[in-house]
């Protein structure tokens, strides 16, 4: 009788680790090694308390948040690849099968897609320790859903709705700031507009000057 084998976290921890060592080591085994680290991360992630699986990774893997999650998703898109006659690094192999997974046009990236985006990135940047967790995972499910990264996303939402990350004391101070901006682009231009008359009509006799005025005043320039 074969011995029993416990899955609990210390051993899908050390399951991680040499499959990630192998990734670095052995290039031609890249994409397997991957997956199998990818099934495991997704095997701790369903063991861990709710959000706290990124703060188990950080503890007890050898590797970033980030490369944890590019394994999980090599462990997923995999279900439709032969990763064996795939010739490619593992970047490459979530490009290309990404790309093939998504069969319609991606949809458009709204205003109203922009201020969720924006609402679930300040969780994830300024969140809870659980929330963070749980909105890094939102945003790279959503980037996924528009054929983009979440890095890619962030910044389009930015160019649909600046400012709208920031807290209410964040938008004062950046109201006030682009108030006074333009108070002193308009003291420049008057005063750029003053030196100007006042090179022109140096010499003009005073009179001549209300004559000017009055014409003005004719008209309703002035």
């Amino acid at each position: 009788m074969l011995p029993t084998i416990a899955v609990d976290l210390p051993f899908l921890a050390r399951e991680v680790n040499d499959a990630h060592a192998q990734t670095q080591y052995h290039a031609k085994g890249m994409l397997l090694e991957a997956k199998r680290a990818g099934e495991a991360l997704v095997k701790a992630k369903g063991l861990c308390p709710h959000g706290t699986f990124k703060d188990w990774v950080q503890a007890h893997c050898r590797l970033s948040y980030r490369q944890a999650t590019a394994y999980m998703r090599v462990a997923k898109l995999s279900k439709d690849a032969d990763l064996r006659t795939f010739d490619g690094g593992i970047d490459a192999f979530l490009q290309t099968f990404a790309t093939k997974r998504i069969k319609d046009p991606a949809p458009e990236f709204t205003h109203r897609d922009a201020d969720y985006v924006l609402r679930i990135h300040v969780l994830a940047e300024r969140g809870a320790e659980h929330e963070r967790d749980v909105a890094a995972d939102k945003l790279t499910q959503t980037a996924e859903r528009f054929g983009m990264t979440a890095e890619a996303m962030v910044k389009q939402a930015h160019k649909l709705r600046p400012n709208n990350d920031l807290t209410d004391a964040e938008k004062e101070a950046r109201t006030f700031e682009e108030c006074l901006k333009a108070q002193a682009s308009a003291f420049q231009e008057r005063e750029a507009i003053f030196r100007e008359l006042e090179e022109q009509f140096s010499n003009t006799p005073k009179e001549d000057l209300l004559r000017i005025l009055t014409d003005l005043r004719i008209k309703g320039v002035w």
